[in-house]
């Protein structure tokens, strides 16, 4: 009896060793697949940095009308004094989206240093655009670092990897013709 409780507490044991195992395997999977996102996303968003651009130049440089608008759009994210508002360029990073059109780069006082903001003109309205928002997250997720302990902070990088805006490109491919319309002649 004892030998048969034995072999059963063996077997219950190994059996829960397995699956332990295979939690781990899975659970470092994942964390490969997760720290090759956040190393991918990183690479890319550190050549999107927003920063001003002086080209290529809008023909028509800002109105007192667009530069009210800009104050009224940087106030929650910028002190109220200004020091420069750079010339409105043409064209913007896909990240942004196909509505932006239009960006400036916003630089204000704050205290001992200035800081500076990027403007997208988005259907028409200065706003921030997705990739300003998106690196505004990170600049306040190392501000809290100090505060967090290695595996919140690790958890709080994973997701914003997976929040960074990506090129409509990259989101939705095209479709490949099927091989009907492909070999059709064309009409």
């Amino acid at each position: 009896m004892k030998v048969a409780s034995f072999i059963l507490c063996l077997t219950i044991a190994a059996c829960a060793g397995a699956q332990e195992r295979a939690v781990a395997r899975v659970d470092l999977e994942q964390y490969a697949r997760d720290s090759q996102k956040v190393r991918a996303v990183m690479s890319r968003a550190n050549l999107r940095v927003p920063k001003r651009r002086d080209s290529p130049l809008r023909e028509l440089n800002i109105t007192d009308e667009e530069v009210r608008e800009i104050q009224a759009a940087t106030k929650p994210y910028l002190p109220s004094v200004y020091l420069n508002i750079s010339p409105v360029v043409t064209g913007c990073v896909c990240e942004d989206g196909p509505d932006c059109k239009e960006q400036v780069y916003v630089v204000a006082d704050a205290g001992a240093t200035a800081k500076g903001l990027q403007l997208s003109r988005i259907k028409n309205a200065w706003t921030v655009g997705a990739l300003q928002r998106w690196w505004l997250s990170l600049e306040r997720l190392e501000g809290r670092r100090a505060k967090m302990d290695f595996t919140e902070y690790e958890r709080a990088m994973i997701a914003l990897a997976h929040d960074y805006p990506m090129c409509e490109a990259t989101v939705k491919p095209q479709a490949k013709p099927s091989t009907a319309q492909a070999n059709s002649p064309p009409k």
